[in-house]
C-alpha cells in the first residue's frame, strides 16, 4: 500500500480560499465602480433638474410680474371707463344705449379668462418644490394677481349689469306706461258758457243783443284785462278757445287706476299763457282726458279720482284697460333709494313731438298722409300701427328728502307723470318738475303719495303698485 503525501494535499486547501477571496475582491471592486458611475449620473440628472426647475420658476416670476402689469393697466381702463359713465350720466344723462360697445366688452372678458385661466396654471406650479427664497416672492405675486383679478371681474360684473339693468328696465316696464291726451277750455263759472274766438267776418257794434245779453258783454269786458292779446269772448261766433297737451302716467292697479300728477289734471292752473283767462274770473274744463298706451291700438278714457292736497299727485281710473298692460310695482321701503344711485325716467316728454321724430319718411307719409291729419287722428294712427311707446332717460339721485326726489335724468314738458324707477326695477317716485336753466335738476313726488291715494279707493287690497324715496327743493319749480 502506497501512502499519500500529506504535504500536497494540504497545499491544495490552501490555495482554493485564497483565489476565492480574489474574486470577491475584484467583484466588490466592480461593484464599487458601477454604483459611482450611477451616484455620479443620478447626481448630474438632480442638478439638471434643479437647474431647470429653477429656470421654470425665474420664467414663472417673470410671467407673473408681465401679468400684474397687464392686470393694472386693465383696472386702469375699467377704472377710467366707469369713471367717464359716471360723467356721462351727470353731464347727458338721455341716452341709455351704449355705455360699453360691443368690441370693448367683448376684449375686457375674453381679457378676465384669459387672466383666470393664467392663475390657474402658476398655482399649480408654485406647488413644486424650489431651493430658493424665488417661491416665496412667486406665492406673493400670485396672491397680488388673484386678489387684483378678483377686483377687476367685480368691476366688469358692476358694468354688464348697469348695462342690462336700464335694458331690462325699459323693456319690462314701457307697456305699462301711458301717453295722456288731454284738451281744456274756459268757461264763465254764473252762466256756464265757454270762451270763443270773435269771428273776423262779423262787427260785434252791429250784432242787436238783448238787455240781459249787453248786461253780460259789459260783465264780461270789465272781468277782462286790457292787455288780454286773446280775441275771446262768451258772445263770440267764432270756434272754441281750447288749449291741447300731453302728458304721462302709469298703471299702478289692475282695476284701471293709473298715477300722474295733479297739475296734469289742471293743466290751466300752471299756464302762464292763459293766466289773465283765470285772473278774469273764467275756469278751466276738460273736454278731452284719455290715455294711449303702448301695446293697445285704442285709447281709454280717464276719470279723475282723486287729488292730493298737499303734493303734486292725482289717482286717474281709466274706464278700461287691456289685461296685458303691465302694472308696474313700486318701492315700499323708504329707504329703497339713496343719493348717488341710479334712476331712469319713463315718459313721453314733447310728447308727439318726439314720437313723429323717431319716424321714417314713410312712416310720417302713413301717419300724416299727403293733407296733414288733425291731432286726434294721428294718435291714432299712431296708436294702431304700435308707435306709441315712451323714451327712457338714465341719470343719477342727487337728494332724497321727504316730500321730493332731485335726480338728473333729462325730461321735458309732457315728462309730467311719469315712473322714476330705482336700481330694484320699482318705482320710488312720480316725475314732476324741472328747473328750467339747469338741466341737472329735475324733481319726483315720492311713491308713497300715490299709494295713500290708492288705499283710499281700494282699502283692502293688497297690491298696490308699491313705494319709494324723495328729494326737496325750497323754490317751487316750473311744471310741465
Amino acid at each position: 500500500m502506497t501512502p499519500i503525501p500529506e504535504k500536497d494535499n494540504c497545499s491544495r486547501q490552501h490555495r482554493r480560499p485564497t483565489s476565492s477571496n480574489l474574486l470577491l475582491s475584484v467583484a466588490f471592486l466592480l461593484a464599487l465602480t458601477v454604483l459611482g458611475a450611477l451616484s455620479l449620473r443620478q447626481h448630474r440628472q438632480i442638478e439638471c433638474l434643479r437647474q431647470q426647475n429653477q429656470r421654470k420658476i425665474s420664467e414663472q416670476l417673470r410671467t407673473t410680474n408681465l401679468m400684474v402689469d397687464y392686470l393694472s393697466t386693465l383696472q386702469q381702463n375699467l377704472a377710467a371707463r366707469m369713471k367717464q359713465e359716471i360723467s356721462r350720466n351727470q353731464s347727458d344723462p338721455a341716452a341709455l344705449a351704449d355705455p360699453l360697445d360691443d368690441t370693448e366688452l367683448l376684449q375686457i372678458q375674453t381679457g378676465l379668462k384669459h387672466l383666470t385661466e393664467r392663475v390657474g396654471q402658476l398655482a399649480n406650479h408654485i406647488n413644486q418644490p424650489a431651493e430658493n427664497n424665488k417661491t416665496e416672492q412667486l406665492t406673493s405675486r400670485l396672491s397680488q394677481l388673484t386678489k387684483q383679478l378678483e377686483q377687476s371681474q367685480a368691476r366688469f360684473d358692476l358694468i354688464m349689469h348697469q348695462q342690462s339693468w336700464a335694458e331690462d328696465i325699459v323693456s319690462t316696464c314701457s307697456p305699462g306706461v301711458c301717453l295722456i291726451q288731454g284738451e281744456y277750455m274756459f268757461v264763465d263759472p254764473q252762466t256756464e258758457l265757454p270762451l270763443r274766438y270773435l269771428a273776423n267776418e262779423i262787427d260785434p257794434t252791429t250784432l242787436e243783443l238783448s238787455p240781459q245779453d249787453q248786461q253780460l258783454e259789459q260783465q264780461l269786458e270789465q272781468q277782462t284785462p286790457e292787455n288780454s292779446s286773446l280775441p275771446v269772448s262768451v258772445t263770440g261766433s267764432g270756434p272754441l278757445l281750447k288749449v291741447q297737451y300731453t302728458a304721462s302716467g302709469f298703471l299702478v292697479h289692475h282695476q284701471g287706476y293709473i298715477l300722474t300728477n295733479k297739475h296734469v289734471t289742471q293743466p290751466w292752473e300752471i299756464s302762464s299763457e292763459y293766466s289773465h283767462v283765470i285772473q278774469a274770473g273764467y275756469q278751466g274744463r276738460l273736454s278731452i282726458f284719455r290715455a294711449y298706451f303702448p301695446d293697445c291700438k285704442f285709447p281709454v278714457d280717464l276719470q279723475v279720482r282723486l287729488i292730493s292736497e298737499n303734493q303734486d299727485v292725482a289717482l286717474l281710473k281709466a274706464e278700461f284697460i287691456d289685461g296685458h298692460v303691465p302694472v308696474l310695482p313700486c318701492a315700499i321701503e323708504r329707504e329703497s333709494l339713496k343719493a348717488g344711485q341710479s334712476v331712469i325716467v319713463l315718459g313721453y316728454p314733447t310728447g308727439f313731438d318726439m314720437l313723429l321724430a323717431r319716424l321714417g319718411q314713410d312712416q310720417l307719409g302713413e301717419v300724416l298722409g299727403t293733407g296733414g291729419v288733425c291731432l286726434d287722428t294721428m294718435a291714432q294712427n299712431l296708436s294702431e300701427r304700435g308707435l306709441i311707446e315712451p323714451i327712457g332717460t338714465r341719470g343719477m339721485c342727487g337728494r332724497v328728502n321727504l316730500d321730493k326726489i332731485v335726480y338728473d335724468a333729462q325730461t321735458a314738458i309732457g315728462g309730467s307723470g311719469g315712473p322714476v324707477i330705482g336700481p330694484n326695477g320699482k318705482v320710488v317716485g312720480i316725475n314732476t318738475a324741472l328747473l328750467r336753466g339747469f338741466s341737472g335738476t329735475n324733481f319726483g313726488i315720492p311713491i308713497e303719495y300715490g299709494l295713500e291715494l290708492l288705499k283710499k279707493v281700494i282699502p283692502k287690497e293688497a297690491d298696490p303698485p308699491h313705494q319709494v324715496d324723495l328729494a326737496q327743493s325750497t323754490q317751487l319749480p316750473q311744471g310741465m
